[in-house]
Formats: structure tokens, C-alpha cells, sequence
């Protein structure tokens, strides 16, 4: 039984006055559609041991899910770098989601743009738009150099924030990062939403179940 971590935002409810961690429900529902009979478990914000938590539940992947800027939260900034340390150590796949993707950038020594608005006149804010694949490996899982992806970030990657470590397999015309991946190590991250529609399904959907059961593929 294929076991999935997956790391969550953290929101401050109005109707409340505590933090609490919180997964769309579009993740679970995508991943059991994708990959069917998983077990999704959240990763809590609050751990102690992150360490210690991921010996005890062994999953078979880490995702790092959307939600919160980077900085934002610094409670959540360091249990995906420790996360995401557990995980190369153990050879465990890492794929990162939007704010995944930038935290993946950042653990290898990349920086953020703050505001992509600054640097672009493409919208990456409710929005969708169109990138173009750039590896071959990448381009080969459904055949199509374009695809359309939806988008819903301020913060992003400039070509020139991307780490030596780390390769860009999908660019916007305008060099803005939107997947890249470790050309050693089993890491991937896309800046788009494959749980969220606007996007494009047979690309999400053959790209994350090939890497979540394969790992490097590339």
C-alpha cells in the first residue's frame, strides 16, 4: 500500500483564535484518483522530532504541498527543511506543489522572487497560462512541447534564482521557473496546481504517478 506525507498550510480562522494545519480536499481526491488505494497522511506543523515522526509512519513519498509564502510561517519553513532532509537521507521521491516548488529551490541555496508581478506581464495569480517543456525526458510523458497551467502564487523563480544543484524542466517564454528537478537525486517540483483544474490533466496525471512510483526518472 502506497503510503504519501504530505505537508499542510497554516491558517488562523476568523471564527477562531488558534493556528491549525490544514490539506485541501482536493489533494486527497486527486491522489486517490491518480493512484488509487493510497494512503494520504498530513504532515503536522507542530512536531517536536520530525525526524522521529517519519520513522514511525515510513512513507513511500513526500509532497510538499501549496499554502503560505515562504517566510510567512517560519514554524512550517522548518519542518519541510527537515522533512525534506529525512527524505534524500532515506532515498525517499520529493515532490514539491507551487510553494513546494520554491521551498525545493531555497533547501539547495536558490532565492524568490517576492513579487513576480515586478518581473513579468504574464499573470501567476488566479490565472492560467501557457509553458513550454523543455527537457525531452519530461516532453516524451504525453508528447507536447506547450501545455497550459493554471497559477496562483506572487512569489516564484527567475532563471537566474535557480540553484546549480537544481534544472528547470518547464519555463514560461518570459525565463520564469515553473518545474524543475535534481539531476541527481529524486526531487521534483512544478509550480502549478495538478489538483486544481485549469491545468492540464493527462500531463499532471502521467508526470506525478510516474515520479511518486518510479522516483528519477530522468
Amino acid at each position: 500500500m502506497l503510503r504519501i506525507a504530505i505537508t499542510q498550510r497554516v491558517i488562523e480562522p476568523k471564527e477562531y483564535i488558534d493556528y491549525r494545519d490544514a490539506l485541501s480536499h482536493d489533494w486527497p481526491l486527486f491522489l486517490q484518483k491518480i493512484l488509487p488505494g493510497c494512503v494520504v497522511i498530513p504532515v503536522p506543523n507542530t512536531l517536536n522530532d520530525v525526524s522521529s515522526w517519519f520513522n514511525a509512519i515510513e512513507p513511500d513519498c513526500l509532497i510538499l504541498s501549496n499554502g503560505n509564502d515562504w517566510g510567512a510561517v517560519i514554524q512550517r519553513d522548518e519542518t519541510e527543511f527537515k522533512a525534506i532532509e529525512w527524505a534524500l537521507d532515506g532515498g525517499i521521491p520529493v515532490l514539491g506543489i507551487c510553494r513546494g516548488l520554491q521551498v525545493i529551490n531555497k533547501y539547495f541555496g536558490g532565492y524568490l522572487t517576492q513579487e513576480l508581478s515586478a518581473v513579468t506581464a504574464v499573470p501567476h495569480v488566479a490565472a492560467s497560462h501557457s509553458i513550454s517543456i523543455v527537457k525531452k525526458t519530461f516532453d516524451a510523458i504525453i508528447n507536447e512541447g506547450d501545455i497550459v497551467v493554471n497559477s496562483y502564487h506572487n512569489q516564484g523563480i527567475q532563471i537566474q534564482g535557480l540553484p546549480p544543484k537544481l534544472d528547470a524542466f518547464a519555463m514560461t517564454a518570459d525565463q520564469i521557473v515553473e518545474g524543475l528537478f535534481h539531476p541527481e537525486l529524486s526531487v521534483l517540483g512544478v509550480q502549478w496546481h495538478p489538483e486544481r483544474p485549469g491545468s492540464n490533466e493527462a500531463f499532471d496525471a502521467a508526470l506525478l504517478r510516474k515520479f511518486i512510483l518510479v522516483g528519477k526518472f530522468w
